[in-house]
Order: structure tokens, then C-alpha cells, then sequence
């Protein structure tokens, strides 16, 4: 399994994933994450280069 470092310019594509899954967990009576944690995480680990996503 190749895994890369994620970009700024996948940003926008990650949050709206997470929101989504958020959204499902809420649902779900799972509620561990909000609308900060961890989407607001995301750029800052991209600049320190902590962040990978499966291509």
C-alpha cells in the first residue's frame, strides 16, 4: 500500500471528507469529533509534513 504526503491543495478535499464522516458518526450517536477537531488539525500537519493520505 503506497501512502504520499498530503499538499495544501488537498485541503479542501480532506475537510469535506472529514465533515462527512463526522456527519455519519453524529448520526450514529459517535460523537468524538467536532467541527474543529480534527479538521482544523489538517493544515498545520501538512506544513510540518505529518500528514499522508492513500493516493
Amino acid at each position: 500500500m503506497d501512502f504520499r504526503q498530503a499538499v495544501m491543495e488537498d485541503l479542501p478535499q480532506l475537510k469535506d471528507m472529514y465533515k462527512q464522516i463526522i456527519q455519519n458518526m453524529n448520526k450514529q450517536k459517535i460523537q468524538i469529533w467536532d467541527d474543529i477537531y480534527p479538521c482544523e488539525f489538517f493544515e498545520e500537519d501538512i506544513k510540518n509534513n505529518q500528514l499522508f493520505e492513500y493516493p
